[in-house]
């Protein structure tokens, strides 16, 4: 019936609603490669199946809390706050109606110590009570002199996170600082886009650059995260896609040969021994 979100921002964030397609030409252009590797080992699954076909394989008044701005965005409703006590930013969430879990303060402390804001956002049901359906995306765009995907606050959370951050800059960008320290995202994707035959729904994001690299992170215990993604610029523009490897069984075409050849070769006995025996 209720969902929320807080995320810290380095600067003053603008808000808007994104688009699905994003996401959707996202997925398509990252997606791995596929390879199929033929098998021809003789299987005679043929003979035994009917037929069946194979399986394909985002003023700062002191101790207090500073509204900068309030707005109303499709469904959601969306708060810019600042700051310099975590304990009272919490408690401007908990009396708003956001949700307090364990810990909350000293999660923001790191951010409102570094002067970022906090963006807190609730989703507001359609007037039947209940959250359902598909929702736009939001985007938040604000300056940064570090290309950074904050995540401590997700220390609190009580289910394994997955995340999933592509970035287009100039260059190939590895992460520099990750939210659990010696756990390494994985490289989906790395390359450079032609603007021509780009998905026109990336077109407003490669002001910022053309090379995209695609990572993806999953957090099993939300308790360890130290730190926010970071990144920056990797050593060289090496490129990357992953390959998914698959066989093509085509053991039954080998099996159905060897079956025909056995037979041929009986048939051909039989023949030869039927000869014999007229010569005799």
């Amino acid at each position: 019936e209720r969902a929320a979100w807080v995320m810290p921002v380095p600067s003053a964030a603008r808000v808007t609603l994104g688009e699905n397609a994003v996401f959707d030409d996202l997925a398509a252009v990252t997606a791995p490669r596929v390879e199929y590797h033929d098998s021809w080992w003789p299987t005679f699954s043929w003979l035994t199946q009917g037929g069946a076909a194979l399986d394909g394989v985002g003023a700062r008044p002191p101790g207090g809390v500073a509204v900068l701005a309030t707005q109303r965005i499709g469904p959601f409703d969306v708060t810019r706050l600042a700051g310099d006590d975590p304990a009272a930013l919490a408690g401007w969430l908990g009396a708003n109606g956001f949700p307090q879990p364990p810990g909350l303060n000293d999660n923001l402390a790191p951010y409102l110590q570094r002067g970022w804001e906090i963006v807190a956002i609730q989703l507001a049901p359609d007037g039947t009570g209940a959250l359902t359906g598909a929702l736009q995306p939001l985007r938040l765009s604000f300056a940064s002199e570090r290309v950074v995907y904050p995540m401590r606050l997700s220390r609190a959370a009580s289910a394994p996170q997955s995340v999933h951050l592509a970035v287009l800059a100039e260059h190939r960008m590895d992460p520099s600082t990750v939210p659990v320290p010696g756990a390494t995202p994985i490289l989906r994707y790395a390359g450079h886009l032609d603007e021509g035959t780009a998905p026109a729904t990336l077109a407003p994001y490669l002001a910022a650059g053309t090379f995209l690299t695609s990572w993806t992170d999953y957090i099993g215990e939300p308790a360890q995260i130290e730190n926010d993604y970071v990144f920056t610029r990797a050593a060289a523009d090496t490129p990357h896609q992953q390959v998914i490897r698959r066989t093509r069984e085509r053991g039954d075409i080998t099996g159905a040969l060897l079956l025909a050849a056995a037979i041929a070769a009986a048939a051909a006995a039989v023949l030869a021994l039927r000869r014999g025996r007229q010569a005799r």
